[in-house]
């Protein structure tokens, strides 16, 4: 724990609040497991733990254990498309949802349909999960205006994961660290799955 002194007002204490990601092993496509090794000229070689034999790079997976089940994957491609069972329209008039997230990002949205300015003048949003690149992360997406300091209202893409509330109903004596499982199959049953694990 942290202490830092208000010189007239007094101490505080605080531990701070930060996210995790699940744990993993990166494996071949068997699943048995690989090391990382770094060679002279600063290059990284796949080993298999069991034989000692060089695994290509191309052929690397992630083995994460999600609801006691053993899921092996490769690493997730950016959303191209969200489909209709994807998404939900919502309230969220004040980013209400992106605000408590504890990993955020965001993105400036451009977009010629009518439907879709249409329903966020309505006051309403566009939630949806969304793989932003080309690793194991999926976020919660939400398609809203954003309203800066002087009033002036952009289309954003606000993207978030974790709940913050979620650390300040933790009491601890050390840093306290919030973990999401991560749900790696981009399908649309796992990644719906990890969408409700990570909702504000």
């Amino acid at each position: 724990m942290r202490t830092i002194e208000i010189d007239g007002y007094g101490k505080i204490h605080f531990n701070t609040i930060s996210f995790t990601e699940a744990e993993a092993i990166e494996v071949d496509n068997d699943g048995n497991e690989v090391k990382r090794v770094i060679t002279g000229k600063s290059e990284t070689k796949f080993i298999r733990v069991k034989d000692e034999q060089e695994v290509a790079k191309n052929l690397i997976q992630k083995k994460f254990f999600i609801d006691d089940e053993e899921v092996i994957t490769g690493k997730f491609t950016p959303t191209k498309k969200v489909e209709a069972d994807e998404f939900e329209v919502i309230e969220d008039r004040n980013n209400e949802k992106w605000n408590r997230g504890l990993d955020r990002t965001q993105a400036i949205v451009f977009t010629d349909s009518q439907r879709i300015l249409n329903l966020l003048n309505e006051g309403k949003a566009l939630s949806f999960p969304i793989r932003l690149g080309t690793g194991y992360k999926v976020w919660n997406g939400i398609l809203n205006y954003y309203t800066t300091l002087d009033g002036e209202r952009k289309l954003a893409l606000l993207c978030f994961r974790g709940n913050t509330d979620e650390g300040f109903k933790m009491k601890s004596d050390n840093p306290i660290e919030i973990k999401l499982d991560v749900m790696p199959k981009a399908t649309k049953q796992n990644i719906n799955k990890l969408f409700k694990l990570s909702k504000a």
